[in-house]
């Protein structure tokens, strides 16, 4: 007796490889994983704030709705995703103090 084929497919593991300037990283997640869900990978590896990542795959924009899974928004396994967006710049002491400085005058 055959199994059908989404049963023995539903364990698999996509790999997307993700672009972002000159650095390159291959990202590893369930396809019912959720877009927010690849948003906070980005994050961990990238340091840019979910809100401020913008993606492109195939050349196209990605629709980034937090409920979507990676297969509802039709992202293939192998898929490789620009990203835009700025890092997080963290703030000194001299630069908290100077802008506080020049806050006040």
């Amino acid at each position: 007796m055959m199994t059908p084929r989404s049963v023995t497919m539903g364990n698999k593991v996509y790999k997307l490889h993700i672009k972002h300037g000159s650095n390159k990283e291959t990202v590893t997640l369930s396809p019912d994983c959720s877009m927010e869900e690849l948003k906070g990978k980005i994050h961990q590896i990238f340091k840019i704030n979910p809100e401020d990542q913008c993606l492109m795959c195939n050349g196209k924009p990605l629709q980034l709705g937090g409920n979507l899974t990676l297969k509802q928004a039709h992202i293939p396994n192998g898929s490789k995703l620009l990203l835009t967006g700025s890092q997080q710049k963290v703030r000194t002491t001299s630069e908290h103090l100077e802008s506080s400085c020049d806050e006040s005058l």
